[in-house]
């Protein structure tokens, strides 16, 4: 006896839905704020931890496209199947530490990168990747007011 699948004709799955909700894709979104990340986890002027609603106020594109920062709290956080960022946070706010100012970069490309860091002051990509080297990690922070 043959496979039912021989007796079956060929055919293709539908396109994909062209028409998503969604105002930008999880990696799109993850870039746009990645700057305001990475500057929020360098300021040593503030004291605790920063918001969802610090980095919506801080990317004017994405206060834009969104009534609300759930999306970016989502995109910031875990995320939807882990696609998020995975930033660490304590007490209800994201830590400014170095692994979370490394998670956001690893969201920018070089070109954006180096961009940043001529935007923030730095001399280099290489002097801000060392400012973030230098950030408290989140095993010697110390205690988050």
């Amino acid at each position: 006896m043959s496979s039912f699948r021989s007796l079956l004709p060929t055919v293709e799955k539908a396109p994909a839905n062209q028409h998503s909700k969604a105002k930008n894709t999880a990696t799109q979104l993850k870039a746009k704020a990645a700057p305001a990340v990475i500057k929020e986890c360098l300021d040593t002027t503030k004291t605790g931890g920063f918001t969802t609603r610090d980095i919506f106020e801080a990317v004017p594109e994405v206060k834009a496209a969104y009534e609300t920062p759930n999306a970016l709290g989502t995109c910031l956080g875990t995320g939807i199947k882990g696609t998020g960022m995975g930033l660490h946070s304590a007490k209800g706010a994201f830590v400014r530490c170095q692994e979370n100012a490394v998670l956001a970069a690893s969201c920018l490309t070089n070109e954006d990168f180096a961009a940043l860091a001529e935007k923030a002051g730095f001399d280099s990509p290489e002097a801000l990747a060392e400012a973030m080297t230098n950030l408290p990690t989140m095993t010697n922070l110390p205690t988050i007011p």
